[in-house]
């Protein structure tokens, strides 16, 4: 059986991928469970042992800032104003 632990805490890394994590399970475990066992099993682990955090605030009392990774280009589309 995988650590599930480990598995969690390596997806948050740039580039690690569910793939990745299964083909080294695979390594270290020749004759163990194939991919969709190991997502599905993963899945089912994840909702018994992720808590949740919840929190209780007026609206606008408080600022939450979500970053989610690697971030984009944001262009303003409207023309520049050109002054004669």
């Amino acid at each position: 059986m995988p650590d599930w632990s480990y598995v969690e805490k390596e997806l948050r890394r740039r580039g690690v991928t569910r793939v990745l994590l299964w083909e080294e399970y695979r390594a270290t475990n020749p004759d163990g469970f194939g991919y969709t066992w190991f997502c599905t099993t993963f899945e089912a682990w994840k909702g018994r042992a992720r808590p949740t955090m919840r929190q209780t605030h007026l609206g606008g009392e408080k600022v939450f800032v979500d970053f989610a990774g690697d971030t984009i280009d944001i262009f303003d589309p409207s023309p520049a104003k050109r002054t004669p």
